[in-house]
């Protein structure tokens, strides 16, 4: 038998060439062509190569192959690794009810693994494991539409693939094309947005238990029952009458009950300047300015849910804050209150509507300005703070809350 005469083999589940059989039948060609004894390694892995169907998984695999282990029986190791016998009577359904079933986690992501012998990527792995199953479903022509992967495929795979595949090899073929140091950066912004995201829920948090306690003590507690409670001056006391114990022959039961002074619910005192400062600072610090970056602008993603779910459509004020967008100066440095940028006032302000800050935005930082003051700012005049209209998720933000017009300078605080 000459090398000629060895069936190719290709990989996949139509082949009925079992992989063991494949080998020993290469052998015993390769060492008949030779004279009895195996050739060298090198002319062993060249003619291997010549007996794999073309564009074959096995052809496939064979040049993805780490080539500087040229040992034939290192070759011949991973080949059968990768190819092991076929199990006669596989259930189609059930292998491709696990193909979809295939999960890739984020946390799965990131570090290599020994797969077949060799270490990989898992995102390597994963499209490797994925075609197999495919090819021994016998669906590995069938079209892959991506959406059915959605909650099994960390969304940091999915976002870089298209929506659907002609067929297994080719959505394969693009998974195991994702860099991975793409991957890398993205799962520390992951890492950097879930610590932001749980930091600033235990900001808020506390914010909020400082508020209520705050509220709580500054109730005054009503004065002592004096004589209006107990029937002194104020209040006739009750008599004995001819018709009961009430005076003029009224019953006891229908008199007024006497009810504290108004005084007794009196509203909080109002804060003092430096309280005030101080609740301006606070909330600053809770809903820190992002950088103008990838990771700052999903962090400001973050933030403006979290606002947003806490207080909902509410106004900003010294105790709700609010998100600044990233790339504008901070609170309180002369900024325009149009777009946030410096040099300029709001009235002179050019930047097109789709790049202004939010009309919430706008509002916490006249107030904040008004109370932390501005550096270097002229005396105000008033603007409006008129929402925008816009039609994507971010809308509700133009929203300030009743009363739309504030008053306020566009690089100043209001009167």
């Amino acid at each position: 038998m000459s090398p000629d005469e060895v069936p190719l083999f290709s990989g996949d589940r139509s082949d009925p060439v079992q992989p063991d059989e494949f080998v020993k039948a290469f052998r015993r060609a390769m060492r008949k062509g030779a004279g009895g004894t195996l050739p060298t390694d090198q002319t062993m892995v060249e003619a291997f190569e010549d007996n794999l169907k073309s564009r074959s998984p096995a052809e496939r695999w064979f040049r993805e192959e780490d080539r500087s282990k040229t040992a034939w029986t290192r070759v011949e190791e991973a080949f059968l690794m990768r190819f092991p016998r076929k199990e006669k009577g596989e259930d189609r359904d059930e292998l491709e009810r696990e193909l979809w079933e295939m999960r890739l986690p984020s946390e799965e992501l990131g570090k290599k693994r020994k797969y077949e012998g060799r270490e990989r990527w898992p995102h390597t792995e994963y499209a490797e494991r994925a075609l197999d199953l495919a090819e021994r479903a016998g669906i590995s022509e069938a079209p892959v539409s991506v959406w059915r992967l959605e909650g099994k495929i960390s969304n940091i795979i999915l976002t870089r693939l298209d929506g659907k595949y002609s067929n297994w090899d080719e959505f394969c073929e693009a998974v195991k094309a994702i860099p991975a140091s793409y991957i890398t950066a993205e799962l520390e912004r992951e890492r950097m947005v879930t610590r932001l995201a749980d930091e600033m829920q235990r900001m808020q948090s506390s914010m909020r238990s400082l508020t209520l306690q705050r509220q709580a003590t500054a109730v005054a507690s009503p004065p002592a029952m004096g004589a209006w409670a107990r029937g002194g001056a104020g209040w006739n006391g009750p008599s004995r009458g001819p018709w009961g114990s009430s005076p003029g022959g009224i019953q006891a039961a229908t008199l007024p009950v006497p009810m504290p002074p108004a005084a007794a619910l009196a509203p909080a005192p109002p804060r003092t300047p430096e309280e005030k400062r101080a609740a301006v600072r606070a909330q600053l610090a809770a809903w820190p300015l992002q950088s103008d970056t990838e990771a700052g602008r999903a962090a400001y993603r973050v933030q403006w849910q979290t606002w947003r779910g806490q207080y909902g459509e509410a106004r900003p004020s010294e105790d709700t804050g609010f998100p600044l967008k990233p790339g504008t100066l901070p609170v309180g440095s002369g900024e325009c209150y149009t777009c946030g940028k410096g040099g300029h006032r709001a009235d002179a302000c050019t930047v097109a509507q789709p790049d202004r800050i939010p009309g919430k935005e706008r509002v916490w930082r006249m107030v904040a300005g008004s109370i932390l003051g501005r550096r270097g700012v002229e005396a105000p005049a008033s603007i409006n703070a008129v929402g925008l209209e816009q039609e994507d998720e971010t809308a509700w933000m133009d929203y300030v809350g009743p009363g739309d017009s504030e008053e306020g300078n566009g690089e100043g605080p209001p009167v």
